[in-house]
């Protein structure tokens, strides 16, 4: 959530779990930013957002797992500890990458 205010200030990249997710997105993201189009970043950073907290919602990778699962990129698996995100954080995540617009309504 902090990427834009990072290059914004001179940071030249970013480590980010939502990029496994919207790679096409956060690397438009970065592109922006490193040419000083803040404007289109900022574009990209609102469909972004939603996304970067519904991943988190819950500790662990399977915010992310769960997402890479809607679009078939690996299998809703977690090990133990780890146990699945739960029916509300699946409704967050599914309404986040519709709104990113990774997911079809």
């Amino acid at each position: 959530m902090t990427a834009l205010a990072y290059m914004g200030t001179g940071g030249h990249g970013c480590i980010s779990v939502s990029a496994n997710v919207a790679p096409k997105l956060c690397a438009d993201l970065m592109e922006a930013t490193l040419e000083g189009d803040f404007a289109t970043g900022l574009a990209i950073q609102d469909k972004l957002i939603p996304l970067h907290a519904a991943i988190f919602l819950e500790p662990g990778v399977a915010g992310s797992k769960y997402a890479l699962s809607l679009v078939g990129r690996i299998a809703n698996e977690v090990r133990l500890p780890l146990v699945p995100v739960s029916t509300a954080v699946e409704t967050a995540i599914r309404r986040a990458m519709v709104h990113a617009g990774i997911l079809n309504a």
